[in-house]
């Protein structure tokens, strides 16, 4: 597969403890040696594999002039390591310049710069993992919660590969049969049985639709909850951003209007990564064109929440700009989650929740807080994080599809199995029920890389850093 070796810093630029270059490829062992210098006098052409050594990295040749640095370096040999290939990890102080200098003389010795991505991108190509298991190495280094590793952990492990696999099998099987009947007409081959292939083909799509089920919270593990603050203009709603991040973050000031662009701030609730965006306040029209733009922005904030959290001043009567945002989510009440915070609960009250409960059933969540006293606001985030982790979100043994490509494939997988279950039912020709099929093969094994093409392994690999 390759007959080149590689090197890169896999540790982060910077200053920090200790600092990793690694190699992988033909003979790393065997150049390394030239510039390693254990400190037990051993020669790492004979040592056994997954062992560390103490010793100095030299420029050009060991114990010649002056020591890069001490180093620890680990020997692990094919097959069993993260490439599959032979791999060095030259372990040093983490500063910059032994770094860089101890990556120059592995060069010097004929390796090259690794691509971004290539470690990892070698690991698959020599079967150690699949595409899917590649890609969550990214999204293990990019998690931001708790709940973001844990699925990309088993993501990783192959949790989602073992849900696809027998899919792909299942289709597979079908392909072979249906395409032998049709090259091998003078055999004696059965032929199809319609009611049977049906049942296989619904089963299939059974499983890929539970599949596509899992995006909108795997989109939401991957990269967080996206909530948006709605409300009338000096209802609170800075004032309780800034409550629920424990921080003053966004300017509040008692003259309505104060907040103009979007404001976006990121809380882990209990792992829950939760992307919170305080908006404009929404009246019925702006005092001028800034303002105007402000509220439109507002407006469209709410097409792009997850969750939306509308905030009413609790110490008054309801008013125009009120109802109308009422109207407003009123509309997205299928689609989105929507919970109704009555703020200024220290005050003295004039909404009554049960009335509002029973004016406005498509509000099914209600809670009081007071940004002023930092009342319930830990109320506030427990209900967000049960709103999905005890509810969308099972973080058990399920898979969740947390990767728009893998979407996009799930989608159109279901399409062409969807066709060629409309050409089966309808008698149409073996080669058109085949050639759907065929389709849904190569989209699953895309999926899985079985056929990924070289373009789709170096947009993918591309987004990696060069050390992985």
């Amino acid at each position: 597969m390759f007959t080149d070796a590689i090197a890169a810093i896999s540790t982060p630029p910077g200053e920090g403890g200790i600092g990793i270059v690694r190699l992988s490829g033909k003979n790393v062992i065997s150049r390394v040696e030239e510039i390693f210098k254990s400190c037990k006098e051993k020669s790492l052409s004979t040592v056994p594999s997954h062992t560390v050594h103490y010793g100095y990295i030299y420029p050009d040749q060991k114990g010649k002039g002056e020591a890069i640095d001490q180093t620890l370096v680990t020997i692990m040999r094919a097959p069993h390591t993260y490439t599959g290939e032979d791999i060095v990890e030259i372990s040093c102080h983490g500063g910059t310049i032994p770094l860089k200098k101890i990556l120059e003389a592995c060069l010097k010795k004929g390796l090259r710069l690794a691509q971004p991505g290539e470690f990892t991108k070698r690991a698959f190509l020599s079967g150690r993992i699949d595409l899917i298991q590649a890609e969550a190495v990214c999204d293990i280094i990019r998690a931001k919660t708790d709940l973001a590793l844990s699925s990309a952990i088993k993501q990783l492990q192959g949790n989602l590969s073992i849900r696809i696999n027998p899919l792909w099998q299942k289709i597979f099987d079908l392909v072979s049969h249906l395409e032998a009947t049709l090259d091998f007409t003078d055999e004696d081959i059965p032929q199809i049985n319609t009611g049977e292939t049906l049942k296989k083909i619904d089963y299939v799509l059974t499983q890929i639709k539970d599949l596509i089920n899992t995006c909108s919270v795997g989109e939401i593990l991957s990269n967080g909850l996206k909530a948006t603050l709605i409300g009338k203009p000096n209802v609170g709603k800075s004032s309780l951003l800034n409550a629920i991040l424990q921080n003053e973050q966004v300017i509040v000031s008692s003259t309505p209007g104060t907040t103009r662009d979007l404001i976006e701030k990121e809380i882990n609730i209990s792992g829950l990564l939760v992307k919170i965006t305080d908006t404009a306040g929404i009246k019925t029209s702006g005092q001028n064109d800034i303002e105007e733009k402000s509220i439109n922005q507002s407006r469209k904030a709410i097409s792009y929440a997850d969750l939306v959290l509308f905030v009413l001043d609790s110490s008054q009567d309801l008013t125009k700009e009120d109802l109308s945002i009422i109207s407003e989510l009123s509309q997205h009440s299928l689609d989105k989650k929507i919970l109704v915070i009555l703020n200024k609960s220290d005050l003295k009250q004039k909404l009554i929740e049960e009335k509002l409960k029973k004016l406005f059933s498509f509000f099914p969540l209600f809670i009081k807080t007071s940004a002023a006293r930092i009342t319930g606001i830990k109320e506030l985030q427990e209900l967000i994080h049960s709103l999905y982790i005890k509810g969308d979100i099972d973080v058990g043994e399920k898979p969740f599809v947390t990767n728009i490509r893998h979407k996009n494939i799930l989608q159109q997988t279901e399409k062409s199995l969807k066709l060629a279950k409309d050409s089966l039912t309808q008698e149409q020709s073996e080669e058109f029920i085949s050639m759907d099929l065929r389709n849904a093969l190569n989209s699953l094994g895309e999926l899985t890389g079985k056929n990924a093409s070289t373009d789709l392994l170096e947009k993918i690999f591309s987004t990696f850093c060069i050390g992985k």
